[in-house]
């Protein structure tokens, strides 16, 4: 009853209002075919990530992720609830085909609250065989995952839909390669600064993993794109943008 009520308050807000800011270009697309709006009516305000977000040094952050967290291998971090939408199952698919392929001790380590799904999530953990090596650290505070990312070996983010994907933006900004899915607004957030798979193919991901497991020049420039690509978001443009749309459309009144 909820979800349906703020959908119908949603759908009226587009219909009636004289500016909706989307974050992305993939989200103006859609209001824009959905709503039959004008694209003046629908600017493109993009989201930033928490400052917060940086590289840090291996030796502080080895010592670190040891001390707090128990972590002394190189690992590949989800950070995300555990919902179907984040295509979890895949993941943990894709992470137990690149165990089988490489003898490794690479863990996956899991941020996030768990929500009803992860039950199911749970159960194929055991059955892949793989408990020893997937970390779950649960709901982490947020002052813990600049050094979880940073880190981490890479970041894997295949979601099945996002309109923006800020935990994109945090694993560029952390200079951590990155994992994410070709579809919805994540190839136009990332613009080239992460391995693009098909979020439905369990080997596209564990090739993906492969690759920055074993390629350490792919894993630096992966870094240097991410860098360079964060450095166009901040909420200093946010909020130049937004008031540059609340100009103009004071501005035809």
């Amino acid at each position: 009853m909820i979800r349906r009520r703020l959908q119908y308050l949603c759908n009226l807000g587009v219909r009636k209002s004289r500016l909706v800011f989307c974050i992305s270009r993939h989200v103006r697309e859609y209001l824009r075919d959905r709503f039959n709006r004008e694209e003046r009516h629908l600017p493109i305000v993009p989201l930033a990530a928490n400052p917060a977000f940086q590289p840090i040094p291996a030796p502080q952050r080895g010592a670190a992720l040891g001390e707090k967290f128990g972590l002394d291998s190189p690992y590949f971090l989800f950070s995300g609830r555990w919902e179907p939408r984040k295509n979890v199952l895949r993941i943990l698919e894709a992470f137990a085909q690149f165990k089988k392929s490489r003898i490794s001790d690479y863990k996956l380590v899991f941020t996030g609250e768990r929500t009803w799904a992860a039950r199911e999530s749970s159960d194929l953990i055991a059955r892949l065989g793989i408990a020893a090596d997937v970390v779950d650290l649960g709901k982490s505070p947020i002052s813990d995952l600049p050094l979880l990312y940073a880190g981490a070996s890479g970041v894997v983010h295949p979601s099945l839909w996002e309109s923006f994907g800020l935990v994109l933006l945090e694993a560029m900004q952390s200079g951590t390669p990155l994992i994410a899915s070709n579809i919805s607004a994540m190839p136009e957030i990332t613009a080239g600064a992460a391995l693009l798979v098909d979020p439905y193919r369990v080997e596209e991901i564990a090739e993906a993993m492969d690759r920055i497991a074993s390629d350490s020049n792919l894993r630096r420039n992966l870094s240097q794109a991410g860098l360079d690509r964060s450095k166009e978001f901040s909420w200093e443009r946010t909020a130049r943008e937004s008031l540059a749309a609340y100009r103009h459309i004071a501005s035809r009144n």
